[in-house]
């Protein structure tokens, strides 16, 4: 059988780990990454614990018609997500679908011509989905919807043929969501939690924080230095170390002009994985401050270095967490007062540790592989 896995752009996150494991699960076949993006397997290996730099995987970049440097704003933007979503489909349907036996989208829904199978992060190219953006931070306007559908039409999309899909998705969160928008099931696989260190003792970490996050806007990130700063005026010396690449620098520069005199705050730059883990499995407690997010791997990586998150109630998030109600919170200062609560408890720490230990198995690489080699095994068996 030959796969295609379709991804549009690589600009680092939850979504770009889960393709690359998809990778990882089917190296053993024949296999092509369909990508707009100039994308090195082995730098996929450095990000996400892959191996699939000395695989047969390999990588077919799509051009786009524009100009090069053109081509590489649109490719890297934020905002041109849509387009690249719709491009890279009609491309696929009209120039490479004959190649292939089955084509995976690793990027949300997409019409892949044919019976495929998709990994919804966040179900947002649906007619109805627009009360689902303002929740998880995307701007909606009558232009915005205007301009897909003109895409829709352009290309030629058809959400009667990706109802044919099979489709997957990261939480039950999202099931929910992606039921209530288009009408149909999914089945979750929860992204895989990539990790080679040892569990750090507890009494050999700092009594300090840290933030798991992209540089955007729609993170939130003001939010979380609120809340530590609030726990600090109750006479708690910890700090903030927040570990995450830039992405919005307007953004970043926002944040800095309103916080850069806090000496409390470490802004870390993008790391290496061996750095990364070095440096989280040096924490006891972690935050995550954005509302309604489909899943959040930062939570899960930080259950399974051995620290103890703090997360809002609404999203995929508390799903992590196993909606524990002494670690997810309702507002800023619901979140300072569960926070205090468990700096002042050793008991609650000791309870809090060895339930998140139990938990965090469950986002296992081994669970990952297993489930979706299980989705693709389903789905050749259902369509020979």
């Amino acid at each position: 059988m030959r796969i295609a896995v379709l991804f549009p752009s690589f600009l680092g996150g939850g979504a770009e780990a889960v393709c690359a494991w998809i990778l990882e699960t089917l190296k053993d076949r024949d296999v092509t990454l369909v990508t707009l993006s100039d994308t090195s397997l082995k730098d996929l290996d450095v990000q996400y614990g892959t191996n699939l730099g000395d695989s047969k995987v390999r990588v077919h970049v799509v051009r786009l018609p524009l100009p090069r440097a053109l081509g590489e704003k649109v490719i890297k933007s934020l905002s041109g997500f849509s387009f690249r979503q719709f491009y890279l489909s009609w491309y696929y349907r009209k120039f490479l679908s004959k190649r292939f036996n089955l084509a995976i989208s690793a990027f949300n829904e997409m019409d892949l011509g044919l019976p495929g199978i998709q990994y919804i992060h966040l179900p947002v190219f649906a007619q109805g989905h627009e009360a689902l953006r303002p929740m998880v931070g995307h701007p909606e306007s009558s232009l915005r919807r205007a301009y897909k559908r003109a895409l829709k039409i352009v290309t030629g999309w058809s959400e009667k043929r990706l109802r044919n899909n099979v489709t997957v998705t990261n939480s039950q969160w999202t099931a929910r969501w992606i039921e209530k928008i288009w009408g149909f099931q999914a089945r979750v696989v929860y992204p895989p939690v990539v990790w080679s260190m040892e569990v750090r003792p507890w009494d050999q970490r700092e009594n300090g924080f840290v933030l798991i996050s992209r540089i955007v806007r729609e993170k939130k990130i003001e939010k979380a230095i609120k809340i530590l700063n609030d726990v600090r005026f109750f006479g708690y010396d910890l700090h903030l170390r927040i570990l995450g690449g830039i992405v919005d620098i307007s953004y970043f520069r926002e944040l800095q002009q309103r916080f850069g005199s806090y000496d409390w705050i470490i802004w870390e730059k993008r790391l290496t994985r061996s750095e990364y883990e070095r440096i989280l499995s040096n924490y006891k407690y972690g935050i995550h401050v954005r509302d309604n997010e489909q899943f959040g791997i930062g939570v899960a990586e930080m259950m399974r270095a051995g620290v103890i998150p703090f997360v809002p109630v609404q999203g995929g998030q508390a799903e992590i967490v196993g909606h524990d109600n002494r670690l997810c919170w309702d507002n800023e200062a619901d979140a300072a007062e569960k926070i205090v609560k468990v700096l002042n408890s050793p008991r609650l720490q000791e309870e809090l540790r060895s339930k998140l230990s139990m938990l965090s198995q469950g986002f296992s690489v081994e669970n990952f592989v297993t489930a979706f080699k299980q989705v693709v095994d389903e789905f050749g068996i259902a369509h020979v």
